[in-house]
């Protein structure tokens, strides 16, 4: 029903509320000069048509002003879709190049992670040995926490 409505008001509502201005104004000057003639059926006749005739311009003339507004908000509804078709793209490569870096994080904690279990292997020999935590089971285990290399 809306598009029905639309497709109105775009193709003939406003060459049809155009000629509804021009008439309207047309007959308010036609009412003033029927005004002077002397016939009393004219004149009480010709005020009635001249005050429908205002109220047709009034009418017209609010119809001009919604179908200027509808346009207006029809281009900017344009121009945001527009908008937001490239933004949608954008977001496309911007999700990849997300996702990349993930993957790759995962990949260095992993990494980590496998080279900490490696080095207790290491230090558990000398824990086992000794029987005392030496300093490098606890900086193992300090880059743990922090998941750094401690190779590095």
């Amino acid at each position: 029903m809306s598009f029905l409505f639309d497709l109105l008001l775009q193709s003939f509502w406003p060459e049809l509320v155009n000629i509804l201005i021009a008439i309207s104004i047309l007959i308010v000057i036609a009412t003033y000069f029927a005004d002077k003639i002397p016939f009393p059926q004219f004149s009480e006749n010709a005020r009635v048509v001249r005050l429908l005739s205002m109220i047709v311009f009034v009418f017209a003339i609010y119809c001009k002003g919604y179908i200027a507004s509808s346009n207006d908000w029809q281009q900017k509804v344009a121009e945001y879709e527009k908008q937001i078709a490239l933004n949608e793209k954008l977001s496309e490569h911007k999700n990849v190049e997300i996702q990349e870096k993930i993957v790759e994080k995962i990949k260095v904690v992993k990494d980590t992670q496998y080279v900490i279990q490696e080095k207790i292997v290491e230090v558990e020999k000398i824990i086992d040995a000794e029987c005392k935590v030496p300093q490098e089971a606890i900086d193992l285990h300090n880059a743990a926490v922090k998941n750094i290399n401690p190779n590095e």
